[in-house]
């Protein structure tokens, strides 16, 4: 594409955000790729290194040694690197500050748009962010940074402090239904949008 095309494109683009009021921002894979986050079905990505049946929630809930080996390959495949927002992420919380945005949904599981400037109220992730574990049995919430921590201590983390229940990276797995308030105010902003764009 010449840079002439780009330039009338990303003009208009800005003329569509000017006008509208309200902006919907819906970002997938593409965007946290350019920050160094592998994607799931990528040459490099984790379906390369484990089988995708091992990330069902029925395969998570009936095997410990599937647990044990998730946690492991989510730490060296990076899904826990402290990951820096890129442009993109930046420009979106841009819109935010400009009072264009009426909300961002995101497939993506890294925190990169709270971690941009996006407050969370405004961030509905489809499905759910890895910088949480959650435990099935009483919800209680874990930040990532103190799993990983026990992990490299070789620390067991498959039970909950408080009542034993089971750890999981509080993302969807396939097999769970999306977060059901997530999805529908998605679903009511992105009916009341003037502009929705897709990103990534």
């Amino acid at each position: 594409m010449g840079n002439g095309l780009l330039d009338r494109k990303i003009r208009m683009v800005a003329d569509m955000i000017v006008s509208a009021g309200k902006v919907v921002v819906f970002t997938g894979a593409g965007v946290s790729t350019e920050s160094g986050i592998p994607d799931f079905r990528g040459p490099d990505g984790l379906w390369t290194k484990m089988d995708p049946d091992d990330f069902t929630i029925d395969s998570f809930l009936r095997s410990a040694e599937i647990r044990r080996r998730m946690w492991s390959l989510l730490l060296e495949g990076g899904l826990f690197a402290d990951a820096e927002p890129n442009k993109a992420h930046y420009a979106i919380a841009e819109l935010e500050k400009m009072g264009k945005l009426s909300c961002v949904i995101t497939q993506n599981v890294d925190n990169l748009h709270q971690k941009a400037g996006n407050s969370p109220e405004m961030v509905y992730e489809l499905h759910g962010n890895m910088r949480r574990a959650k435990c099935l049995g009483c919800g209680e919430r874990y930040p990532i940074e103190e799993i990983k921590e026990k992990l490299l201590s070789k620390i067991d983390v498959s039970a909950c402090e408080h009542c034993q229940g089971i750890l999981k990276p509080d993302a969807v797995f396939f097999g769970e239904a999306l977060p059901e308030k997530t999805l529908v105010n998605a679903t009511t902003h992105s009916r009341k949008c003037d502009l929705f764009i897709v990103v990534g």
